[in-house]
C-alpha cells in the first residue's frame, strides 16, 4: 500500500514499550520498523472500532 500522507508522533518510552510489547503478541518473530508497527496497530484498532458501530 502506498502511502500518501505523513505522520509524526512523539511517544513516551512507556508507550512505544507498549506498542513493542502488543505488536510482539500478535506477531511473534516479526521484525518491523517502528512506522510499521505503531501504523500497523493503528489501522487495526481503527477497523474493530468501525466494526463495533456498524453492530
Amino acid at each position: 500500500m502506498k502511502r500518501s500522507a505523513q505522520v509524526n508522533v512523539r511517544l513516551s518510552p512507556a508507550d512505544m514499550n507498549l506498542l513493542r510489547k502488543a505488536g510482539k503478541t500478535l506477531y511473534p518473530g516479526l521484525q518491523v520498523s517502528n512506522s510499521t508497527l505503531v501504523l500497523t496497530l493503528a489501522r487495526q484498532r481503527a477497523q474493530e472500532i468501525l466494526a463495533e458501530r456498524k453492530k
